[in-house]
């Protein structure tokens, strides 16, 4: 459906981003969220924020194992980088916890449903002022965009025709929405 013709690439943009907002809720993304182990209520009495820590929790006493092995030191970082999908990890109680995860529960954020979004795009960095709960939407319009992206914008592509557009489900309905600003694409 073609909303507006021979609009300026910066109008169709707003149109865009207005169009967004009104649908925020429903569109489709490409990856759906995990299921995430909850965090342990008592776990702020074992790990502390720490902004000189690289990965920005320590240890806030030595703990032991079930044959009371010291396993971890008091003041010691706390948590790993997992190679596999980039994010600190933290692990206590025989789980691994994401370090932003943790971060934002010894903050007292409400995560219930919600995932952590890196501001900046880097997952190493979990500065509690780079860390922000929100919907999985919301963490979508935030993310890197895809190599195959040809219009510089997350949640539009372009086409042949110059037209960008984005898909909506919205009440159970798949919707397009297209308009072009233009008779030439520059890139």
């Amino acid at each position: 459906e073609v909303i507006k013709e021979g609009i300026t690439e910066e109008e169709a943009l707003e149109l865009e981003y207005e169009t967004m907002l009104k649908y925020s809720e429903s569109i489709i993304n490409e990856r759906k969220p995990s299921k995430v182990l909850e965090i342990p209520e008592d776990i702020g009495q074992y790990i502390r924020y720490d902004e000189t820590s690289s990965t920005f929790l320590r240890w806030s006493c030595d703990t032991t194992d079930s044959l009371g092995r010291r396993i971890q030191r008091k003041d010691k970082e706390a948590g790993y980088f997992n190679k596999i999908n980039g994010y600190l990890k933290v692990r206590f109680r025989g789980n691994n916890y994401a370090v932003h995860r943790v971060i934002c529960y010894l903050h007292g954020m409400n995560l219930s449903g919600k995932i952590v979004d890196h501001l900046d795009g880097n997952l190493k960095n979990n500065n509690i002022s780079n860390l922000n709960p929100s919907t999985y939407t919301e963490n979508a319009r935030n993310c890197k965009l895809s190599s195959k992206n040809t219009s510089g914008q997350n949640g539009v592509s372009c086409d042949d025709n110059i037209c960008y557009g984005y898909y909506i489900n919205h009440e159970g309905k798949l919707i397009t929405k297209t308009f072009s600003y233009g008779k030439i694409r520059t890139k």
